[in-house]
């Protein structure tokens, strides 16, 4: 049986009595779990709780022998609306006397107002056969067990899971368990961490304030973490074969290569420019600081505590900066202009020319910060280095053979049209760390891209190039 050894696993029901036993089933299987058994829902999280991957819920969550069905669906929606994000993937076990009354209406649910919350799949545990069961326990582990055939897939996803758990869990003890319990234990974890950010900021981690040691510390963490991982998948496999038979195919429709690549090659939040891998949309950066100019002159023009007899020369001098700071931007969108349609030039062969003015218009610009990680990490970067480059549409045919284009070989999809990312390494050029941290970044390139273009950005900037008639 593979299920969730996170803490992933939530019961709702408001009877313990007749809840004890699934809650002992699952603990003799070392299985933790969320159990929610207020009815007015007072003992429910503040916030959604992620990644739950599966539910055992009791249908009767209404004391009153009159509920309705819309009843029972409106306190359904009301405990998972508040316990699971909308759009989880979870299994639903429906713990019930009441299945054959109400799951009808709670599947049709499923499909409409319960739409964002519907399970992957649906089983049923029954509380009476259980009740009347020889060792209820060991009833619901059989039956648990035989509907774990059902999960398929999610069980691998759920196996995976689980060694991520317990790989991070072996490796906090092997670095921990040399230390003696005893009242000095604390100082020495403490002086632990402070070694484990040496080790991947070197010795700038000292002037470091006490937040930033911590990550420095949990980077190298990370990079530990990855061969523990390794490590426990070869071993945790090799009596798998039967459990996971059947659940992995090479054919079906592929479709969504692109997607999986977004979320193989890019991470999708709000990170500051100064990062390395973040990606400025150049059009919206110029956007924003149009914006800027804007706003900053309007602090002057609208501001009412300016006395009367100043207020000319004030608007007149905000007006200056103004105008000043705009013809910078507008010099520099002039200067960007120039620099993508060359760019473009590069990529195009004298049949595809023709196609240089749609591919501008329907490109996204972009800006990579392709610093050294090392660098941000240590604090060694006064300046980032900034990497032109265009997200160009899949469609278009473009040229690959020129030693100064990156040219990614996969193509991920933005807001559902699939893309190739173009770089050019002679438009490398840097800016400020302190001007690169006020830009914001919705994606950021994962390690391995950006790995990979900076590998053939320090080739193309290397070679030696030879002279000769």
């Amino acid at each position: 049986m593979i299920l969730p050894t996170n803490g992933k696993v939530v019961i709702f029901d408001d009877k313990y009595d007749e809840v004890k036993s699934l809650l002992k089933a699952l603990s003799k299987q070392k299985i933790p779990y969320l159990y929610y058994q207020s009815e007015d829902g007072d003992d429910l999280p503040d916030n959604p709780v992620e990644n739950i991957r599966l539910i055992f819920l009791d249908l009767e969550l209404v004391v009153d022998s009159k509920a309705t069905d819309q009843n029972i669906i409106s306190a359904i929606y009301a405990r998972l609306s508040r316990v699971i994000e909308p759009n989880s993937n979870y299994i639903l076990v429906y713990w019930s006397t009441k299945q054959e009354k109400y799951g009808e209406a709670v599947e049709a649910a499923f499909n409409d107002g319960l739409k964002e919350f519907k399970p992957i799949l649906s089983i049923s545990l029954d509380k009476i056969a259980t009740k009347n069961s020889e060792d209820p326990i060991q009833f619901i582990i059989d039956n648990i067990k035989e509907n774990a055939e059902d999960f398929k897939v999610l069980k691998v996803f759920s196996f995976w899971e689980n060694l991520v758990n317990n790989s991070s869990g072996n490796l906090i003890n092997n670095f921990v368990n040399f230390i003696n319990k005893d009242e000095k234990w604390d100082d020495i974890a403490k002086f632990l961490l402070y070694k484990l950010a040496i080790a991947h900021g070197g010795k700038e981690v000292i002037a470091l304030n006490e937040m930033e040691k911590i990550k420095n510390s949990f980077y190298t963490l990370n990079h530990t973490f990855i061969d523990t991982l390794e490590s426990s998948i070869i071993k945790s496999l090799d009596d798998k074969e039967e459990e996971f038979t059947g659940v992995i195919s090479d054919v079906g429709d592929d479709t969504f290569t692109t997607l999986i690549n977004k979320k193989l090659l890019i991470s999708e939040d709000i990170f500051s420019g100064d990062i390395p891998g973040s990606i400025i949309f150049v059009d919206d950066d110029i956007k924003i600081e149009k914006e800027s100019v804007q706003l900053e002159l309007e602090k002057t023009t609208q501001n009412e505590k300016i006395p009367a007899e100043k207020r000319d020369a004030a608007i007149a001098n905000a007006e200056k900066k103004a105008n000043e700071k705009n013809e910078k931007l507008n010099f520099k969108v002039l200067a960007l202009k120039t620099n993508y349609n060359n760019i473009v030039n590069s990529i195009l062969r004298a049949e595809t020319r023709k196609f240089h003015a749609d591919i501008i218009q329907n490109s996204i610009k972009i800006e990579l910060n392709i610093s050294p990680i090392c660098d941000y990490a240590q604090q060694k970067m006064p300046c980032c280095r900034i990497l032109p480059g265009l997200l160009i549409k899949k469609e278009y045919e473009i040229e690959k053979g020129n030693s100064f284009n990156y040219i990614s070989d996969a193509t991920i999809s933005l807001n559902e049209v699939d893309y190739l990312f173009v770089f050019d390494f002679k438009f490398l050029y840097s800016i400020p760390n302190h001007v690169a941290k006020k830009r914001t970044s919705k994606y950021k390139l994962r390690q391995q891209l950006l790995a990979d273009l900076q590998v053939k950005l320090g080739s193309h900037i290397n070679r030696a190039g030879v002279l000769y008639l």
